[in-house]
């Protein structure tokens, strides 16, 4: 999957809150066009629960993007859950 091929490069992105993979991130979950600054933003603020000391895998880090996506009522209306074949 995306997410597990390519978890370091997002890990970077986040942190810095570069855009080439969390835009692709947010692609892959259907976001807006309009709502993917907010979603780089959400990732970048929320980093530490996404990536410290958490197991290094992609369906580990979907679940928790999960949950902190759930919090963000615009992004939770602009964002639809991805087909489960072509996220995870």
């Amino acid at each position: 999957s995306f997410i597990q091929l390519s978890h370091d490069h997002i890990a970077e992105n986040a942190a810095q809150g570069h855009v080439p993979y969390l835009d692709a991130l947010a692609s892959l979950r259907g976001c807006s066009i309009d709502s993917k600054l907010l979603f780089r933003q959400v990732l970048h603020e929320n980093f530490n629960e996404l990536f410290e000391n958490h197991e290094l895998n992609g369906e580990a880090l979907s679940h928790r993007l999960e949950i902190v996506l759930n919090r963000e009522p615009v992004l939770f209306d602009k964002c639809l859950l991805p087909a489960q074949s072509a996220y995870s």
